[in-house]
């Protein structure tokens, strides 16, 4: 399942960029939904971001969706940020 109200649109690039300070490499993404997707040496799969076409009301994407299995890393992102901001 994804989570879908964490990451918001705007923090991608600097997720990214934290991502490449932790030993990620950032691959090409696949299809029309993947907005980032990283891999670490360790991992067999990779951590993939998307993005949704809209919210349920239509309204402008806030935020974009992460597999629940990868959420401890966005989770540790948001603290970084928190602590340094």
């Amino acid at each position: 399942m994804g989570n879908r109200n964490t990451l918001a649109v705007k923090k991608l690039q600097d997720f990214s960029e934290w991502l490449i300070s932790k030993g990620w490499t950032i691959e090409p993404t696949h299809g029309y939904y993947e907005v980032l997707r990283a891999r670490k040496p360790d991992r067999t799969r990779p951590l993939i971001v998307y993005k949704r076409l809209s919210n349920r009301n239509g309204s402008e994407l806030t935020h974009l969706t992460v597999d629940e299995r990868e959420m401890r890393f966005v989770m540790e992102f948001l603290k970084e940020c928190a602590d340094n901001g």
